[in-house]
């Protein structure tokens, strides 16, 4: 099951993930080459199952996955956030974003918790790939980290969106123009990679 929190404004929903990169001594605006390095290794691994060509990171923020999509030879991969701090991502949000259609083979996210409205997101991503292109989505599977209950998540985290199961984040995607092309179920996280019909 979803569950979805309530913003009272955009302006609210956008303090809120900004409130987080913002804080004093966070570490989100830093270059981090340990990430860079696991991002990279992570675009390498699942190349089969994506297209040639580049990759659209949202919520990059401080644009490690970026880096590592372009280092694993995605040339081209940019990325997309409210609160960007690195020039490899732009300032934009991802429910309507910059770009025309088809633009991109792939678009990546390991964010999607951070979404305010999710079907306006899944429209947003199938518009601005290309026609066979590949959404790869990998979400936290909060019910093996026996995590507190949804109501105590809801008030205390910045997300906007929130799960039983990451597989319940699948029929959104298949209603909005995407075939699940495969899945891999790790223990914590859960990888899916959507192709646009």
């Amino acid at each position: 099951m979803l569950y979805h929190r309530k913003f009272d404004t955009y302006e609210d929903y956008v303090a809120l993930q900004g409130s987080k990169v913002n804080r004093p001594g966070n570490k989100y605006r830093e270059t981090s080459p340990r990430n860079v390095k696991a991002y990279k290794m992570l675009f390498k691994r699942v190349s089969p199952y994506l297209v040639d060509g580049k990759i659209l990171c949202l919520g990059a923020r401080a644009g490690w996955e970026v880096e590592g999509a372009i280092l694993a030879g995605f040339k081209g991969s940019v990325g997309i956030d409210l609160h960007p701090g690195t020039d490899l991502v732009m300032k934009a949000d991802w429910h309507n974003m910059p770009f025309g259609n088809n633009s991109f083979e792939n678009i990546f996210t390991n964010s999607i918790d951070h979404c305010l409205d999710f079907p306006k997101l899944v429209s947003e991503i199938h518009r601005v790939l290309i026609p066979n292109g590949i959404f790869f989505l990998t979400a936290t599977q909060y019910k093996e980290w026996k995590l507190k209950p949804i109501e105590q998540r809801m008030a205390k985290s910045y997300e906007g969106l929130f799960w039983d199961d990451t597989d319940d984040l699948i029929p959104e995607f298949m209603s909005g123009g995407f075939i699940l092309a495969t899945s891999q179920r790790e223990k914590t996280r859960s990888n899916y990679f959507m192709r646009k019909l």
